[in-house]
């Protein structure tokens, strides 16, 4: 039976992404995609866009699966 859940990102977002891309989880990075966003450099934009529309606390963002 298939699972989805969409979880809320409120703490660290380099912790969060370092979870959903460790190598051991996803037969090494086979499985790791995005939307509009490349995975190695998706910390990066997504700080930089927060920043841009002064959104630095609540929610970060959300991992979905």
């Amino acid at each position: 039976m298939a699972t989805t859940k969409i979880w809320k990102i409120k703490s660290r977002f380099d912790n969060v992404i370092d979870y959903i891309t460790n190598k051991n989880k996803t037969d090494n990075k086979k499985y790791v995609t995005g939307i509009n966003c490349m995975a190695d450099i998706a910390f990066k934009e997504m700080s930089i866009t927060k920043q841009q529309f002064n959104k630095i606390g609540g929610i970060l963002g959300f991992h979905a699966y």
